[in-house]
């Protein structure tokens, strides 16, 4: 009882690791299963391949489990710390730029994704905010 008094008491610690590494998995998972997720550019196709293969949502899913794990240790490496909130500012600003120009070059009657474009440049400035404040 005492373990998992202290497991939550680390979470509760970091707070904002646990929503970011959470966010992350999430995002992680819709990038796995959509196959089709990306569809701009329409030329050259190998970076709309790119985009829509499923390594990219793993690498999402894999920082958000390496956030939540390093928010549940009690005595996280700072290293590991930096190096997540880089990874995942990174992959946020991509996942939001990337959006942005849906938006703005696709084509009318397409799927729009400019609120999921805001939300991932939010969820960018959250990161380096985390980076600012964090050891």
């Amino acid at each position: 009882m005492a373990r998992l008094k202290k497991a939550v008491a680390n979470l509760l610690n970091n707070s904002w690791h646990c929503i970011v590494g959470l966010n992350l998995i999430l995002n992680g998972v819709v990038l796995t299963v959509s196959t089709r997720y990306f569809f701009w550019p329409p030329q050259p196709r190998f970076i709309t391949d790119f985009l829509n293969d499923d390594i990219v949502g793993y690498t999402g899913i894999l920082i958000g489990v390496g956030m939540i794990h390093w928010a549940y240790q009690e005595h996280g490496s700072y290293k590991m710390n930096r190096f997540l909130l880089a990874s995942s500012s990174s992959f946020y600003t991509m996942l939001g730029l990337t959006e942005l120009m849906h938006s703005i070059f696709a084509h009318p009657f397409t799927p729009r994704m400019e609120w999921c474009a805001i939300s991932d440049l939010i969820m960018v400035l959250a990161t380096l905010y985390m980076a600012r404040e964090s050891p």
